[in-house]
């Protein structure tokens, strides 16, 4: 079996886009190899799910700089373990769209991070997070 780990921060705030392996059999950590065109950008705060032979990565924040406040995501991104390859199934939206654009609709969830995601019969559900704009959600 294997163990994924991606992105996350450091004590310092500075936030991560790798995918690192912890293969059980042999107790070692490798970072995956193959194409990385389409990973995430380094974030902290998403949402990291285990389908089948893929990995889904949700959502999540980026760091602060110093010019710039964080900001969530709502991009949804699949690697293939058997491939190692990441796409990118929906580059998500910008977090300033304004609520009413999502709410009510049946359109892709809004920017957040901290939220939590499974998969129930071949559907995805998300709960919760939250975002700078509106705060925590439910």
């Amino acid at each position: 079996g294997r163990l994924y780990v991606f992105g996350g921060c450091n004590r310092n705030g500075s936030c991560s886009s790798t995918l690192t392996c912890f293969d059980i059999a042999t107790s070692t950590w490798v970072e995956s190899a193959g194409d990385h065109s389409f990973a995430p950008s380094a974030r902290h705060g998403h949402s990291l799910l285990s389908y089948g032979t893929n990995l889904i990565v949700f959502g999540g924040q980026s760091a602060p700089s110093s010019t710039s406040p964080p900001v969530s995501f709502n991009d949804l991104h699949v690697y293939d373990t058997q491939t190692n390859v990441w796409s990118c199934l929906d580059q998500g939206s910008a977090e300033d769209e304004s609520a009413e654009q999502y709410y009510g609709q049946a359109l892709r969830p809004m920017p957040r991070n901290s939220q939590s995601i499974v998969v129930s019969n071949g559907k995805m559900i998300l709960f919760g997070g939250a975002n700078a704009e509106v705060g925590p959600m439910d």
